[in-house]
């Protein structure tokens, strides 16, 4: 027998619990909605256990020499991320993202003020790309000078395809119209839709690492960490942040029309949530960090153009 795509199964999963919620009248328009999404799991590894170029939440990056450190306020930022492409392809039913290469996020966890500084090159978040054969990528060490709270730990990554609604309060929402008396219901029939995070294979992390994940995921919570789909967010849609800061406006002015309208033309590059046993990036409370990019950019391949923000709970 034939294995299910992962994208078809996991959207028959989500138009099942559409269908079985107390929301079923808004089906059509619901399942319109639905966006596919690559959820990312993380589990504790040894740096040396990860293979050159595989995927990782934090430790150390594999780049090439055409690639420098990303650097600011004159010290080297913290690798959030580095993604495999030759990883994900598979589960890229849009077809999105680069079918090859590698993606790596930086941003600077010791900056107490990330959005007082407009100007593209005061920017405490980078995100490269490089396309190339694995002979060509070394693992290197954050130039000098480095500070603590911009090194993190590396984790291995799982992943699986999982749908996504947009979160209640996001501007998507506006032409279904939902009442403060369905609230509960929409936002009960979103979080359905988030399982427990896929662990990452025996290779990259110990029997011991994989039976603490399990425990810490059904203790404790988990983490919501993803590639495209929609945003979870419990505040404003990211998307609408990072159109403001396309537009050189603050985050914290109020969106007019064109801006919430402009907002809908960007998409999810990684969604970052804090999980208590990783890395320490949040000045508040239990943050998520999100990195946008709009659809032609993404096409283009110009990371250059990714926004960044941040949500404190």
């Amino acid at each position: 027998m034939t294995a299910q795509n992962p994208a078809t199964a996991s959207r028959e999963h989500a138009c099942r619990a559409i269908r079985s919620s107390r929301l079923a009248r808004l089906e059509a328009q619901l399942t319109e909605l639905l966006l596919p999404s690559i959820r990312l799991g993380v589990s504790a590894v040894e740096q040396d256990a990860l293979a050159l170029g595989a995927s990782r939440f934090g430790g150390m990056p594999d780049m090439p020499a055409t690639l420098a450190w990303p650097i600011f306020a004159d010290r080297p930022m913290a690798l959030v991320a580095q993604l495999s492409m030759a990883e994900l392809v598979g589960l890229d039913s849009q077809q999105l993202l680069p079918q090859s290469g590698w993606l790596y996020f930086f941003f600077d966890a010791s900056n107490e003020a990330p959005f007082e500084e407009s100007d593209d090159d005061a920017r405490c978040w980078r995100v490269l790309y490089h396309d190339g054969p694995v002979a060509e990528l070394a693992r290197i060490e954050p130039p000098e000078p480095r500070h603590v709270n911009n090194e993190f730990r590396p984790f291995a990554l799982g992943y699986r395809v999982e749908q996504t609604l947009p979160s209640y309060g996001s501007t998507l929402l506006d032409e279904v119209m939902l009442d403060d008396a369905q609230q509960a219901d929409y936002e009960k029939l979103s979080f359905s839709l988030n399982e427990s995070p896929p662990l990452p294979g025996a290779e990259k992390s110990s029997t011991l690492q994989r039976g603490l994940g399990r425990i810490h995921h059904w203790l404790i919570g988990d983490p919501i960490h993803r590639v495209l789909g929609h945003p979870e967010h419990f505040q404003l849609d990211p998307r609408v942040d990072w159109q403001r800061l396309e537009e050189h406006r603050s985050v914290v002015t109020t969106p007019d029309q064109h801006t919430q309208q402009a907002a809908r033309e960007w998409l999810l590059l990684l969604q970052a949530d804090t999980f208590k046993e990783g890395p320490d990036w949040l000045w508040g409370d239990n943050a998520t960090l999100y990195f946008g990019i709009r659809r032609e950019d993404l096409a283009a391949r110009n990371f250059s153009a990714v926004q960044w923000t941040i949500e404190c709970g």
